[in-house]
């Protein structure tokens, strides 16, 4: 029985050296989740008379009720603020009954000095997270009824130079919450 366990302990000590084990935190999971994936969904679920192209009007122009920030993908991103935290959308499309639209949502940092430790020890993760992804709904949104969905995306090098440059990139998937 000893053996079985030295296996399985040399098993989990290897998992863990070769990288499979979470890179980060819960402390920076919930900002990406509760203050923006999550309302993302909200936002898109919630009953509305609204058309598709309202929507997408709202969300260009940073009036939807997502808290996001449009970038036309010229501008200079450095006033976004993404180094501390949010969400910006580009590439906003209304294709006549849906919308389309990419964004990054950034976690903002996390203090490894007064944030609490991970498993009662010290903290040795990225000090940011971000993720890219593409949503797209289908309306009409009068009987919207959560039709949406994420899609994984590259992230364009602009957005993510203006990131901390130890912030760690993760797939959208493991942002369910």
């Amino acid at each position: 029985m000893r053996s079985v366990r030295k296996i399985f302990a040399l098993a989990a000590i290897s998992l863990l050296l070769a990288g499979c084990a979470p890179h980060y935190d819960d402390v920076l999971w919930r900002p990406v989740v509760l203050p923006y994936k999550d309302l993302i969904a909200h936002s898109l679920a919630a009953p509305s008379d609204l058309t598709s192209s309202e929507v997408a009007g709202q969300i260009l122009n940073n009036t939807s009720a997502m808290p996001s920030q449009y970038w036309d993908g010229e501008s200079d991103p450095e006033g976004f603020g993404l180094e501390h935290g949010g969400l910006v959308v580009w590439d906003v499309v209304d294709q006549g009954g849906s919308i389309q639209f990419d964004g990054l949502i950034s976690s903002g940092p996390r203090d490894a000095e007064s944030d609490p430790p991970i498993h009662d020890g010290p903290y040795f993760g990225p000090s940011a997270i971000y993720t890219c992804f593409t949503v797209i709904a289908d309306a009409p949104m009068e009987q919207y009824e959560g039709s949406f969905g994420y899609e994984e995306l590259p992230c364009p090098a602009e957005l993510v130079e203006t990131l901390d440059p130890h912030a760690m990139s993760a797939p959208i998937g493991e942002f369910k919450g």
